[in-house]
Order: C-alpha cells, then sequence, then structure tokens
C-alpha cells in the first residue's frame, strides 16, 4: 500500500477541479509535472505553466462534477514510488450548455516530497452521455 495521504491529495484536487480553480491547489505538484492526457495530448511543464494550461481547459466549461467510484494508494516497490489509481465519472456541461460525461481512469504518481509528478489518463466516452446523478 501507498501513503494514505497521496488518495487524499488527490481527492482534494479532483474538488479544485469540479469546483473550476485549480490555483488553491498548485503546492500539491512538484516543480516539473507530466500529464499523459486521454485524448493523446501530452503537458510536460513547468508547475506554473501545466497548470495554467490545465485551467484554461478547465475553463472551457460551466460546470463539472466527478464522481470517484474507487481511489487506492499504491507503493511500487521497484521504482520506490508512491501512485494513487482512480476511478470516477466525470460530467461536463460545456459553455453552449452541451452535456457529457466520460468514465476515467488515472494514475497520479508522487515524487519523494509527496507532490504529484507523473499523471496518466485514460477514458472512455458514454455514448449517449449519462445524465448527472
Amino acid at each position: 500500500m501507498g501513503d494514505v495521504g497521496n488518495a487524499e491529495t488527490v481527492l482534494a484536487l479532483y474538488k479544485s477541479w469540479d469546483g473550476g480553480n485549480l490555483e488553491p491547489q498548485k503546492n500539491s505538484f512538484a516543480d516539473s509535472v507530466d500529464f499523459y492526457l486521454s485524448d493523446g495530448s501530452v503537458i510536460a511543464a513547468r508547475r506554473d505553466s501545466a497548470i495554467a494550461t490545465m485551467q484554461a481547459y478547465r475553463n472551457m466549461f460551466s460546470a463539472v462534477k466527478n464522481t470517484v467510484h474507487a481511489i487506492f494508494p499504491a507503493k511500487s516497490v521497484d521504482k520506490n514510488q508512491n501512485f494513487v489509481c482512480i476511478w470516477a465519472t466525470e460530467y461536463t456541461t460545456d459553455k453552449k450548455g452541451k452535456k457529457d460525461s466520460v468514465d476515467l481512469q488515472e494514475t497520479w504518481g508522487f515524487d519523494k516530497d509527496g507532490k504529484v509528478n507523473l499523471v496518466y489518463q485514460y477514458a472512455k466516452a458514454m455514448n449517449p452521455p449519462r445524465g448527472k446523478k
């Protein structure tokens, strides 16, 4: 098992994402962070630049709500690194009112200082989108 505090960090980051403001949680990230997103894009940048890019993407939506299904901390013994695995359904509404939803599986990596330095995201679109619960 990994550090339970890291799972709490990921949940706080999800809450900030849903609320539309990543700034309060920016110190949860390492100086450099790599995001491997489900659409195939990669954001590998210094913390402030990566957060600004993610915030610009989040600003495209008028509402976001994640329903977490499972989360657990894990430790890679061969890499001596902590991870958090999370499964959720994300419901979004864009600025024009279009609703969408995706099932997500994400793996969040943490450095030796307990800061997020890596995110792998996988998604499956819901066709048609599910209604909000």
